[in-house]
């Protein structure tokens, strides 16, 4: 009796083995995003290295929320999805069966900067008046001299007034291309061609989307916010600059937000 009672789950642990279905690798890979329209993205990836029932795509917007959950046949390698302002993160995953792979992920949320004491100077002061954000990809924004060595190639705006010394009624922020020809030309030094053709406007975003910008500079108000499209390799980014404190020397910038895929303009509500 002991005997038979012991062979029993031997038995049964075999048949359950026996019925275990061998998936293999059935993860996507190569997933990636890009902006569709601009303000849709497009998402693709490769086949995994084994056959799927199809794949499961979810999105997860950046307070947390599930947003979208949607299954996709195993033929299909992308999918196009209308965020509606929001950022967040995409994971997909490959099934078989029952079994479900991890997730590969890619993200759109904005690469996002807040300061306390970033200052940059009005281009007539001794400070660094001009704003670089950095590279696509890896972007830090920094203060930069307009008249120092690489000024061209690294300012994207700049702080003035428009006139010699700080009697300018107004003061800006302001695409460098506009430097050469402003009344302030001797403090650029040499540097007097091959500024970069970027764009500005004092606007909130509309339901987490950034309209098109089509004016190089626009007044500095404090907690103002910008709208702001920069060009790197040949593609537009979009992204947005809060500042804080603003006067006649310097203004005090506290927020940057710039979306990391190209042409892009949906920020996050």
């Amino acid at each position: 009796m002991k005997r038979i009672l012991y062979l029993i789950p031997v038995a049964l642990l075999l048949l359950l083995t026996s019925c275990i279905q061998e998936v293999g690798d059935i993860t996507p890979s190569n997933f990636d995003i890009m902006a569709y329209q601009e303000t849709k993205v497009k998402l693709t990836w490769e086949a995994p290295a084994n056959e799927v029932d199809g794949y499961i795509l979810e999105f997860v917007d950046a307070g947390g929320t599930l947003r979208l959950t949607d299954t996709i046949a195993p033929t299909i390698y992308s999918y196009i999805h209308d965020p509606d302002g929001y950022v967040g993160t995409y994971k997909l995953y490959g099934y078989k069966g029952d079994t479900i792979s991890s997730p590969v992920t890619v993200s759109s949320a904005p690469a996002t900067f807040t300061y306390s004491n970033f200052i940059i100077y009005e281009l007539d002061q001794a400070g660094n008046s001009g704003l670089a954000l950095g590279t696509a990809g890896s972007w830090n924004p920094q203060s930069f001299g307009c008249s120092a060595s690489g000024a061209p190639d690294n300012v994207d705006f700049y702080y003035t007034d428009s006139y010699p010394g700080s009697s300018g009624f107004y003061q800006y922020l302001a695409s460098p291309d506009l430097l050469p020809t402003s009344w302030e030309e001797s403090n650029v030094g040499n540097n007097t061609s091959g500024w970069r053709v970027n764009y500005i406007e004092r606007k909130n975003p509309q339901g987490g989307v950034i309209e098109d910008i089509t004016t190089k500079r626009d007044i500095a108000v404090t907690n103002g916010v910008y709208c702001f499209k920069v060009v790197r390799n040949g593609q537009y980014y979009f992204g947005t600059i809060q500042l804080g404190a603003v006067s006649a020397t310097q203004t005090n910038i506290t927020n940057v937000k710039i979306q990391n895929i190209p042409g892009f303009r949906v920020i996050g509500r």
